[in-house]
C-alpha cells in the first residue's frame, strides 16, 4: 500500500506493569488501511464516494462547516401578478479598499425582473461573472481574501458590451456594501 492509504489511529491506553508501580502509558499509534477507490487495481469492491457523499458525512461533526457553491436559479416560472421591476444584483472583488488607486479584479452581476406587488422574482434571470487583469500585481492578502490570483487574471478583460447590455432598463442596482462597490463601478 502506498502512504497515502494510511490513515493513523489509536489502540486504546494499555497497561505495563513496572517493579515500582502500574501505571497508564501513552496511546501508541496503529496504522489502519485506508478504503482504496474503486478505480485503483488492489481495491476491494468499495462504492465510489460522491463529494455529496463526503459533504453529508463532514456535516455529521461539530468541527466542520460545508458551504456549498450557490447554484443561480435562471428562470422563475411564475406570472408576475403587477408591474415588475428589473433589478442587477452587483459584487465586486478589488486589489484593495482605495478606489482612486486600486482596481476592479472581478464583477458579477445577476439581472432579474421582480414582481412588485409579491416582491418575488419573475422570467429569466441573467448572471455574468468577470475577470480583469488591474494592471499591477494582487498582493498576497488580497489573493488570500478574494481567492483571485494574479494567473486567474492575466490577459483578462471584462466584457464592457455585457456589461452595458445588462445595465439596460435597469431600475435598481444592489450590491451588499454599496457604499464600498460604487465608486469602484
Amino acid at each position: 500500500m502506498s502512504e497515502s492509504q494510511f490513515q493513523l489511529g489509536f489502540d486504546s491506553f494499555e497497561q505495563v506493569e513496572s517493579p515500582k508501580v502500574a501505571r497508564k502509558t501513552r496511546p501508541k499509534a496503529k496504522v489502519v488501511a485506508a478504503p482504496v477507490s474503486p478505480a485503483s487495481p488492489a481495491s476491494p469492491v468499495a462504492p465510489a464516494l460522491t463529494l455529496e457523499d463526503m459533504a453529508a458525512t463532514l456535516e455529521k461533526s461539530p468541527d466542520y462547516k460545508v458551504l456549498r457553491r450557490l447554484q443561480p436559479v435562471l428562470r422563475y416560472d411564475r406570472q408576475p401578478q403587477g408591474e415588475c421591476l428589473r433589478v442587477i444584483v452587483l459584487d465586486t472583488e478589488t486589489t484593495g479598499l482605495d478606489h482612486a488607486s486600486d482596481k476592479i479584479i472581478e464583477l458579477a452581476m445577476l439581472q432579474v425582473d421582480v414582481d412588485r406587488a409579491t416582491g418575488l422574482p419573475v422570467g429569466d434571470v441573467q448572471v455574468y461573472d468577470g475577470l480583469e487583469d488591474p494592471g499591477m500585481v494582487i498582493s498576497a492578502e488580497i489573493q488570500a481574501i478574494t481567492g483571485i490570483s494574479n494567473e486567474m487574471v492575466s490577459g483578462q478583460s471584462l466584457d464592457l458590451v455585457r456589461i452595458t447590455q445588462l445595465l439596460q432598463g435597469v431600475d435598481l442596482v444592489i450590491a451588499h456594501n454599496a457604499a464600498f462597490d460604487r465608486p469602484f463601478c
